[in-house]
């Protein structure tokens, strides 16, 4: 019992050091943010479970372009586990990185690390590696960029807080080992990939990590009064006021589903981009709100 609790005070350590040392920005309910992650963007190829998902998400980017949402992508947004270079996936899937760039521009695009993409921490990493072209060509993609492990979001009138991040500081083998997973994940579980051996390592695949995980972030939240936002688990999270205040934005890698969660007017949601049919047999991406909204007063009152 005593190392369970002393295992859990570490966990909790490591949490409350990404929100101690996040960036905090304020919101009010005029704001619209957008919370993705775990896109698991790859190089196009036959590993890459991006892929069969790419033109829901670029149905959602884009509507969330059009209407003004600040994107907020909370990890593993890049599979730099899969595919070491960036400009492999930079490549395949250009047109994604020109919106995410013009977002970025217009201060509309933040990102924190996961344990697929934590070389992203590493500021002369992200100098050298994350640009457009090559050569004397060579464009930075988002110039000045720092990606922290998490964020904080502070209402501006009311002082609530919501502590968005990845997920996967209470998970040992993607934090503190992450390096020796990675290894594993590029050498031996991706080959298996082809062939339908699951990865044993990540949390999206196993029920039991995912569950501890989730009880550990919901802990965490409620003791310190604190929303979380995270990913992860790829299993989406979305309480009702009083029972919790930890939320998961899910993935975009589900078989035909995008999820993510909105903020918008004060209000939480989470939401289920598909590809659905219409009456006339035409495929079309959907919108879906899957549950709330919900006022954010609710968990914080």
């Amino acid at each position: 019992m005593r190392l369970i609790n002393r295992n859990k005070n570490i966990r909790y350590k490591k949490i409350a050091k990404v929100f101690e040392s996040a960036p905090e920005m304020l919101f009010d309910d005029t704001s619209k943010l957008v919370f993705m992650s775990d896109c698991h963007r790859g190089d196009g190829g036959g590993a890459d479970v991006f892929y069969p998902n790419r033109n829901i998400y670029v149905m959602a980017l884009n509507y969330y372009a059009l209407g003004g949402f600040t994107y907020v992508e909370l990890g593993d947004g890049d599979e730099l586990w899969k595919t070491r270079r960036f400009s492999q996936i930079q490549e395949a899937y250009s047109k994604i990185f020109e919106n995410l760039a013009a977002l970025y521009k217009e201060g509309r695009f933040l990102c924190a690390v996961g344990n697929h993409d934590m070389v992203k921490k590493k500021p002369k990493w992200v100098r050298e590696h994350m640009n457009v072209g090559e050569g004397e060509h060579s464009v930075e993609l988002y110039p000045g960029i720092t990606f922290p492990m998490g964020l904080v979001f502070k209402h501006r009138e009311t002082g609530w807080k919501i502590h968005a991040f990845h997920g996967h500081q209470v998970d040992p083998l993607n934090d503190d080992f992450w390096k020796v997973s990675r290894f594993l994940v590029q050498y031996v579980w991706r080959p298996l990939g082809f062939v339908g051996v699951n990865n044993p390592l990540s949390a999206a695949g196993s029920p039991k990590k995912k569950k501890s995980v989730a009880e550990d972030l919901a802990r965490w939240a409620a003791k310190e009064n604190v929303m979380v936002i995270a990913g992860h688990t790829h299993l989406e999270a979305f309480p009702k006021p009083g029972e919790s205040r930890y939320f998961n934005d899910g993935c975009c890698v589900h078989k035909e589903v995008v999820t993510s969660i909105e903020i918008v007017s004060g209000t939480i949601a989470l939401i289920k981009w598909s590809v659905e049919c219409d009456d006339q047999g035409v495929l079309k991406v959907a919108r879906t709100v899957a549950k709330g909204p919900e006022a954010l007063a609710g968990y914080f009152v």
